[in-house]
């Protein structure tokens, strides 16, 4: 049996991982940089036109962006919210006559790396968890079907009656139709 350090491991590879883990790195790098107000980030502030008092709250909203995009309930809210943040920079490029595709190619790389997690490429961490509250939820309607076959059998199929051979069919042994009722 693997170890849990050994499945980590093997989740954590592939392109899925790979993109995800370079544009999360990025943008938080990014985040962070807004959030301690380095001097080159309150230049491009000035330069794109911008007060520098606005720095920390777009580096806060960048980093909650970046941190609902990390984790895999949110990813997807994570990832919508990325594509505004990255739809404003775009604008903020195209309207200082900067070159604006670097926000696009970084929104590209978000839902493609989203995708490729979402799609299956590796295991996805919650997936075996799913399949077991799946496989117990499977289990416990099974476990209560009983009750109620013979009444939607007569809901579903009206004239027929159920074979009670011990089992609790509501069809007959090697038949796919109901069995009829005889007058």
């Amino acid at each position: 049996m693997e170890s849990a350090t050994q499945s980590v491991s093997k989740q954590a590879s592939g392109p899925d991982a790979i993109i995800s883990t370079l544009v999360v790195l990025f943008l938080l790098f990014d985040a962070v940089a807004k959030l301690m107000r380095i001097a080159p980030v309150l230049a491009a502030f000035t330069q794109l036109g911008f007060s520098t008092s606005v720095a920390v709250p777009i580096g806060a909203v960048l980093l909650v962006c970046t941190i609902l995009y990390v984790i895999p309930p949110t990813s997807i809210l994570g990832a919508i919210l990325l594509a505004a943040y990255l739809g404003g920079a775009t604008v903020t490029h195209l309207r200082a006559g900067q070159p604006f595709y670097f926000p696009i190619i970084f929104g590209v790389l978000v839902w493609g790396g989203l995708y490729l997690r979402e799609s299956g490429c590796t295991p996805h961490p919650a997936a075996k968890s799913q399949r077991a509250l799946a496989s117990a939820m499977n289990a416990y309607a099974h476990q209560w079907s009983f009750l109620s076959r013979a009444a939607w059998s007569q809901v579903r199929h009206p004239g027929t009656q159920p074979i009670d051979d011990g089992t609790q069919k509501i069809f007959s042994r090697g038949s796919k139709r109901p069995a009829k009722i005889s007058k």
